[in-house]
């Protein structure tokens, strides 16, 4: 299964990350890059406030895990 990660650079989405790469396809979502543990898999550079970008980065996956959030 394909998993959007959105709010990758977070404080939450390391935990997240590890417990879904293991079973799933992660693709992940963050204005900024991910931690370099997760350098190999794809990243998507994009805001959720910005449909295009939302848009763009939830073509072909199954399922979306929302971490994203404005502080």
């Amino acid at each position: 299964m394909r998993v959007l990660v959105t709010g990758a650079s977070g404080t939450l989405a390391p935990f997240v990350i590890r417990a879904l790469w293991e079973w799933h396809e992660v693709v992940l979502l963050s204005r900024r890059p991910p931690q370099a543990e997760f350098a190999a898999l794809p990243w998507i550079q994009g805001d959720i406030t910005v449909c295009d970008d939302c848009w763009r980065a939830v073509q072909g996956m199954d399922a979306i895990q929302h971490l994203a959030a404005q502080p």
